[in-house]
């Protein structure tokens, strides 16, 4: 599956995301996975193995409030993919023909 292409949308704002949704998950062939958020990729990796129940909750300082996402079922690790973050800023910085 292919992950180029498209309009760039540039940040993507927690508010501006629809409930249950942080992204869209890519599988490829490989058994590769990566996460994309707004136009960042993030490699996914799994993380530690639970000990005991953990719960996910996203945090606003500003307003002084907690959303309890839910229960943690299992750990992954994000990490940005540095390879498409260096192309997207290439062909960003690239100039263009008029």
């Amino acid at each position: 599956m292919s992950v180029s292409g498209g309009a760039a949308r540039g940040p993507c704002a927690l508010e501006a995301l629809r409930d249950g949704l942080l992204g869209q998950l890519v599988v490829y062939a490989s058994g590769a996975v990566k996460l994309r958020v707004g136009d960042v990729l993030f490699d996914v990796l799994p993380g530690a193995p639970l000990a005991h129940c953990e719960q996910l909750a996203a945090l606003n300082p500003g307003a002084g409030r907690a959303a309890f996402l839910g229960t943690a079922r299992a750990r992954v690790v994000l990490t940005p993919d540095v390879d498409a973050l260096l192309t997207t800023t290439a062909r960003a910085a690239a100039p263009t023909d008029r």
